[in-house]
C-alpha cells in the first residue's frame, strides 16, 4: 500500500509538472484562454527578418501573432491574428520594427483615432522601419567607401611629385612673402607720402568742385541748350533734305527748266549724292549730337 501511494503520488507529480509546463509555454507565446482573434492582412514593401509566431504589440501590448508571410505581387503579404478587443479605426498604422540588438521583428499596431472604422476585408498598407542591422549594414558600405576614398586621395596626393611640387609651392611662397616684405620695410617712407599724397589731392579735388559747382551746373545746362537746339537744327536740316529730294523727284521726271537744265546725267548724280550725304549728316546729328558740340571748362 504505500508503495502505491508512492507511485500514485509520482504520476500526480508528473501530470501536474506537465501542465504546468504546456501553460507556461503558451503563456510565453501569447496565447490567453478566453480570448478571441480575427485575422488582418498587411502589405509591406519588406519585412526583413519577421517570421511566423513573431509577436503583434498593439500600443505595446503584446494582442496578438504573425500568422503567416507570403510574397504578393513584387511586395510581402503579411497575415497577423489580432485580439478581437483591437478596435483599429482608419488612421490606424502597421510598421515592422526591431525588438533588440540581434534583428528580432515584430508587428507595431497603432489603432488610431479617426470616427470610422478601418475595413478589415481589405488589405491595408503598412510600412518597414529600418532597424540596427539595417543601419549597421548602411555603415559598413560607408566606412568601405570612406576607406577607398582615402587610398585615392593618398595615391593623388600623397605620390612624390605632388609633394615636390608643394613644397616647391610653398618655398615659392615664403621667398614671395620675404621679398614683399623688405620692399614694403625699404619703401615704407615713400609708401607713407604716397598716401599723403593722394589724401592731400582729394582734398584739394573736394574744395575746388564745391568752389566752382555753380560754373560747373551752368555749364551741363549750357550743354544741354546746345544739344536742343542742334536737335531742332537737325530737324531743319531734314526739312531741307525732303524739299531737296522732292526736288530731284520733279528733275527726275523732267519738269520745270531745272529739270530742263540738269538733264545731264553727271550733274543729276552729283545732286542725288549731296541729297544722300545730307540724310547721313541728320541720322548721324541726331544720333550722337554731343560729337558736334564740345563744351570745354577749365577749374584751375
Amino acid at each position: 500500500m504505500p508503495r502505491a501511494n508512492m507511485e500514485i503520488k509520482v504520476g500526480f507529480t508528473v501530470v501536474l509538472a506537465t501542465v504546468i509546463l504546456i501553460a507556461g509555454l503558451l503563456w510565453i507565446k501569447g496565447y490567453r484562454f478566453g480570448h478571441r482573434f480575427y485575422p488582418l492582412q498587411i502589405i509591406y514593401p519588406e519585412v526583413g527578418t519577421l517570421s511566423q509566431g513573431d509577436p503583434v504589440l498593439v500600443n505595446g501590448v503584446n494582442r496578438g501573432k504573425v500568422k503567416s508571410i507570403v510574397l504578393h505581387r513584387g511586395k510581402v503579404l503579411v497575415t497577423i491574428n489580432l485580439g478581437d478587443d483591437v478596435i483599429l479605426k482608419t488612421d490606424a498604422e502597421f510598421a515592422v520594427k526591431n525588438i533588440g540588438l540581434m534583428g528580432e521583428r515584430f508587428v507595431d499596431v497603432r489603432p488610431g483615432f479617426a470616427d470610422s472604422l478601418l475595413n478589415l476585408a481589405v488589405p491595408v498598407i503598412g510600412y518597414y522601419d529600418t532597424g540596427i542591422p539595417e543601419v549597421m549594414g548602411v555603415l559598413g558600405r560607408m566606412v568601405a567607401e570612406i576607406h577607398d576614398l582615402v587610398l585615392a586621395v593618398r595615391a593623388t596626393l600623397g605620390s612624390d611629385g605632388t609633394l615636390s611640387g608643394f613644397a616647391e609651392m610653398i618655398e615659392n611662397t615664403r621667398q614671395l612673402t620675404g621679398e614683399l616684405k623688405e620692399t614694403v620695410a625699404e619703401n615704407r617712407a615713400e609708401f607713407t607720402q604716397a598716401a599723403r599724397d593722394f589724401a592731400a589731392a582729394a582734398r584739394s579735388f573736394r574744395k575746388l568742385v564745391a568752389a566752382n559747382e555753380q560754373q560747373i551746373g551752368q555749364t551741363v545746362g549750357r550743354f544741354d541748350t546746345v544739344s536742343t537746339a542742334l536737335v531742332q537744327f537737325a530737324g531743319r536740316l531734314d526739312t531741307l533734305s525732303a524739299g531737296m529730294t522732292a526736288l530731284l523727284q520733279r528733275v527726275e521726271n523732267g519738269e520745270g527748266t531745272l529739270g530742263l537744265m540738269l538733264s545731264d546725267d553727271e550733274l543729276y548724280n552729283e545732286l542725288k549724292t549731296a541729297a544722300q550725304d545730307l540724310d547721313v549728316l541728320i541720322s548721324d546729328i541726331r544720333a550722337n549730337p554731343k560729337k558736334y558740340v564740345q563744351v570745354q571748362f577749365k577749374l584751375f
